[in-house]
């Protein structure tokens, strides 16, 4: 990608996330960067273009590494299940810093836009993958269910579920152990209800983990 462009999206993540998508102007991104209207249509058709590019490059990095595991022969199915969501988890843990303050802005009024925008990418670019996968799973008769895409909706919305709870124990002023035992909870209900739907409880696929992100609760 072409730095000048880049600098537009680095931008974005910038000022959408500190001042909210509505709030952010084509003239603020103009001068954060120091360039011209000229220069910013060149890659954009509008405000709105930028959005949906930026929301793609924030999503696109996780995606491509789940969707290299589906496609990987070399490994069985079991290995390519747990695979798939350790490729999400680790890509959390490595961007800490980045998700703890898009969590923090994330709830605020002005970023609703942004908020749904990052929602709606995710679910469209996640769900066709994990549907594939589950399929292949009942195939295998390793999964007891109707609906292959039926249960990746289920378990997508329940990930963002989870995650638009956790933002609201991340911002809480309650108790610290408070917080984090609702978090545990949270997290073996989420596993428990995946299992069910999925019509197999073994150890082995339930991968939903969020150990580590217990500690970001302080």
């Amino acid at each position: 990608m072409e730095a000048k462009k880049q600098r537009f999206l680095d931008a974005a993540q910038v000022l959408f996330l500190s001042k909210g998508f509505e709030s952010t102007s084509v003239n603020d991104i103009l001068q954060y960067v120091g360039a011209s209207k000229g220069a910013f249509y060149h890659y954009f058709a509008s405000k709105q273009a930028l959005l949906d590019e930026f929301t793609d490059q924030l999503t696109q990095q996780t995606m491509d590494q789940m969707e290299k595991v589906v496609q990987d022969s070399s490994l069985d199915f079991k290995s390519r299940w747990s695979a798939f969501f350790e490729a999400g988890y680790k890509w959390k843990i490595e961007h800490k810093d980045q998700l703890l303050e898009l969590h923090k802005t994330m709830d605020q009024d002005e970023n609703v836009l942004l908020k749904n925008r990052i929602e709606k990418t995710i679910q469209r670019k996640f769900l066709p993958l994990l549907a594939s996968l589950i399929q292949e799973g009942k195939d295998l008769d390793v999964f007891k269910l109707d609906s292959a895409l039926g249960c990746a909706h289920f378990i997508s919305y329940g990930i963002t579920g989870f995650s638009q709870h956790f933002s609201s124990l991340l911002l809480s002023e309650d108790d610290v152990e408070v917080r984090r035992a609702e978090f545990v909870e949270l997290t073996r209900t989420l596993q428990q209800s995946i299992a069910r739907v999925l019509g197999n409880d073994s150890p082995d696929y339930i991968t939903v983990q969020f150990d580590e992100f217990i500690e970001w609760i302080e």
